[in-house]
């Protein structure tokens, strides 16, 4: 319980304070559709540099077994590490500060097209490296499938202006 002193203090505090912004509930939902849209990057980022670093794994493995094969393996693996997409987290930003703005209406962004066809060319490739016989957990496929349905569940949940 605040004494007389403390009482006054707070009650002048508060009163001194500019009053701070309003916003309606449109204005609410469109921040947390907006904030929902930027997680939802982030997951895939987070998916993205997961999948590299263990298609790095089974590089390192596969360039320690000494065999010419496995290094012409490695190089192939090499390659669908670096052609993992990117981007697409910081095109998802955009769309949502020009969403909760209102500057722009969403529009689905190529980064997304440009993921799913990776993984659609690149399916069976990523199926073996998943299932290598070097013992190197390998999870690809799936998290990043996960992270891009759950990129186009926020893009289909955003509340027109």
């Amino acid at each position: 319980m605040l004494n007389a002193t403390q009482h006054e203090f707070l009650t002048r505090f508060v009163m001194e304070l500019p009053p701070g912004p309003t916003t309606t509930g449109a204005e609410a939902d469109k921040a947390r559709s907006a904030a929902g849209l930027k997680a939802a990057g982030t997951a895939w980022e987070q998916a993205r540099e997961a999948g590299s670093r263990a298609l790095t794994k089974l590089i390192s493995k596969l360039l320690v077994q000494g065999d010419p094969d496995l290094a012409e393996v490695a190089v192939l693996v090499g390659q669908l590490a670096s052609q993992l997409p990117g981007g697409l987290a910081a095109e998802l930003d955009s769309i949502a500060r020009q969403y909760q703005s209102g500057t722009a209406d969403p529009v689905p962004p190529k980064g997304l097209a440009t993921a799913r066809n990776y993984l659609k060319q690149n399916d069976a490739a990523l199926a073996r490296c998943e299932n290598n016989p070097l013992g190197i957990s390998v999870d690809v496929r799936q998290p990043l499938t996960v992270a891009l349905d759950h990129v186009e569940y926020k893009l289909n949940t955003l509340q027109s202006p």
